[in-house]
């Protein structure tokens, strides 16, 4: 018997728990959070954390967070310089399906909030990045390459071409 795509990708996905987890998560938010996951393994790290959700984002070169990024003139270059200092130090066991660390989660309640704030009714790479940009309250690697809450918002708007709430 086959496995699906979609079967395998789920077992590959770090588990989340949303607020309201009735607002589906888009094919490229997945991988991202796919992508973040397997940042992790390679760390050694035992949990997600907001800076492998940034790394993540990598993953999805055309997706609006990226677009909005680069027009910041955030590179991926940037982005994995800016990164590698705030990763956690290796752990001596990585579980197999590795969970949100605490913040992780709170970034994907934030992306979550965003996506309803803007009139959603999906959670996509846009929300994610404004979830982290929102977390890291101007301390954080993102704020180092001068991303602000506002200017992600801006780019995100303009980019979705007005298809968000104000």
């Amino acid at each position: 018997m086959g496995v699906t795509k979609q079967a395998a990708q789920q077992r590959s996905i770090p588990k989340v728990q949303l607020e309201s987890p009735n607002i589906p998560f888009t094919a490229r938010a997945w991988s991202v959070l796919t992508s973040a996951q397997r940042e992790a393994r390679e760390a050694n790290n035992a949990e997600i954390g907001p800076v492998h959700i940034i790394v993540g984002l990598l993953s999805e070169p055309k997706s609006v967070a990226m677009v909005a990024l680069a027009q910041l003139g955030v590179t991926d270059k940037k982005i994995r310089s800016e990164t590698r200092a705030h990763f956690p130090l290796a752990s001596d066991s990585t579980p197999e399906l590795i969970p949100c660390s605490q913040d992780g989660q709170k970034v994907l309640d934030l992306a979550h909030r965003e996506a309803l704030r803007m009139g959603h009714n999906y959670v996509g790479t846009e929300h994610i990045l404004l979830g982290l940009v929102e977390f890291e309250a101007g301390n954080g690697p993102l704020a180092t390459l001068s991303v602000t809450q506002d200017a992600a918002r801006e780019k995100v708007k303009a980019i979705l071409g007005g298809n968000a709430r104000p």
